[in-house]
């Protein structure tokens, strides 16, 4: 009786076993977001009187084809992750960043990313994103534009804080580049007129104590002002890191991959206007 029983417990202990990994099959892949091992190195050397050379790393969409033509996310990363080791500006995920290229994500919407890396300098002008970083990220951007399949006309920026900033000031220097921008708790870089035929989605926190959300709010009252058509993710709290949340949302992505330059989409979700407005 012994045997039989204990026999019995094994067969329903490995039934158990069975249900519960047919279970997690079941479930979503969370774990197959997409890592910085994904992403490959490379340096774009310095030119002119840049002060140094631009560091960067890039992911290749799975299954690439070079008959087919993909679209290009650019990632621009906040102050903390400056320097040269191009790693830091992956880390955590790039602030959230990664979600947008999950294997989930890559399966709907195959793209690559671009995830360049600002220096550290010496404090003197010669660091983060400016006018000659950016410069180094729009060759980058040429540079794989020869070597890969890249729509010309999907190319999208996103940064957070320092490089939500640069994500403004980018698409001010460069107009006709993108097809749309994705800024979060950053601040504007005036001329808005330039940019007021492309899709902007911007995204702050109002209690965010690092960069004041007055600043995004300007910004988008001024390329509204205009007649530009932005929209606008004003959380009532997050603080300054709400980039994770942010990149999270579920009409972010599908709405990024349907703009093309030069051809202004409406919005098909709703956007949160500033308090009051």
């Amino acid at each position: 009786m012994r045997t039989i029983h204990k026999n019995r417990d094994g067969g329903q202990g490995r039934l158990a076993a069975l249900l519960i990994l047919f279970a997690i099959a079941l479930l979503p892949t969370y774990a197959s977001a997409a890592a910085a091992t994904d992403f490959l190195s490379a340096t774009l050397s310095k030119a002119g009187t840049e002060p140094g050379d631009l560091p960067y790393r890039y992911l290749i969409p799975a299954g690439y084809d070079a008959a087919k033509s993909y679209p290009l996310i650019v990632f621009l990363h906040g102050s903390g992750e400056r320097g040269n080791d191009n790693v830091a500006q992956l880390n955590n995920r790039a602030s959230g960043a990664l979600q947008l290229v999950s294997a989930e994500n890559q399966a709907a919407y195959p793209c690559f990313m671009l995830a360049p890396q600002a220096s550290a300098g010496a404090g003197d002008g010669d660091d983060g994103w400016n006018l000659d970083s950016l410069g180094q990220v729009m060759r980058v951007i040429e540079k794989m534009q020869k070597q890969y399949s890249i729509d010309r006309n999907r190319i999208y920026v996103t940064g957070v804080s320092m490089g939500g900033a640069a994500t403004w000031a980018i698409v001010v220097q460069y107009p006709t580049v993108f097809a749309a921008a994705v800024p979060m708790s950053g601040w504007g870089a005036g001329s808005y007129a330039r940019i007021v035929g492309l899709p902007l989605w911007a995204f702050h926190a109002v209690d965010d104590d690092q960069v004041p959300v007055i600043l995004t709010d300007k910004a988008v009252d001024a390329v509204r002002a205009l007649g530009g058509k932005v929209l606008y993710t004003r959380y009532a709290s997050g603080g300054h890191g709400i980039w994770p949340t942010a990149y999270a949302t579920p009409e972010l992505l599908p709405w990024l991959m349907a703009q093309r330059r030069s051809v202004v989409k409406e919005a098909a979700v709703g956007s949160t206007a500033p308090t009051g407005k």
